[in-house]
């Protein structure tokens, strides 16, 4: 059993872990797909994320729900010039291509949450409409060659 003395040292030392991680910069930046856009079929998703202790994870929730992680890496020398001082700024682009017809036709919410290599996090959130084509592209394959 922890004595009074112990309890509040363990607050403390809980208190001063959890302002070093909340005052870290974490930003994030989701490009694509554009808040108020509409989409079907396959397009861009995309955008670029900087942390004081790097980014260690991109993911995408769609309507509150975890659906995946984004790939990481890509070339950003606009986000450097503006960064300089974060950790991998020229390469803290994500990006991938993602298929909006396994939507069923309606409005979503794409969340894209940018984890830091120290825990922070930081969100943006994109409401996107996401349609159908009423035909087929093609309507007759055998016009295909």
């Amino acid at each position: 059993m922890l004595t009074l003395m112990q309890s509040r040292a363990y607050a403390g030392l809980l208190a001063l872990f959890s302002s070093a991680v909340l005052s870290e910069t974490v930003i994030v930046n989701l490009e694509e797909p554009n808040a108020g856009g509409a989409y079907t079929g396959i397009a861009n998703l995309r955008g670029w994320a900087v942390a004081e202790s790097g980014i260690a994870a991109i993911e995408i929730d769609i309507d509150g729900t975890y659906a995946f992680n984004v790939p990481m890496g890509g070339a950003r020398g606009d986000v450097a010039r503006a960064y300089p001082d974060f950790p991998d700024a020229d390469t803290s682009g994500f990006s991938m291509i993602y298929n909006y017809k396994g939507l069923a036709p309606g409005e979503y919410v794409f969340t894209a949450r940018a984890i830091s290599n120290d825990g922070g996090i930081a969100t943006q959130n994109a409401a996107v409409k996401v349609d159908r084509f009423l035909s087929s592209f093609i309507g007759d394959s055998s016009v295909v060659d």
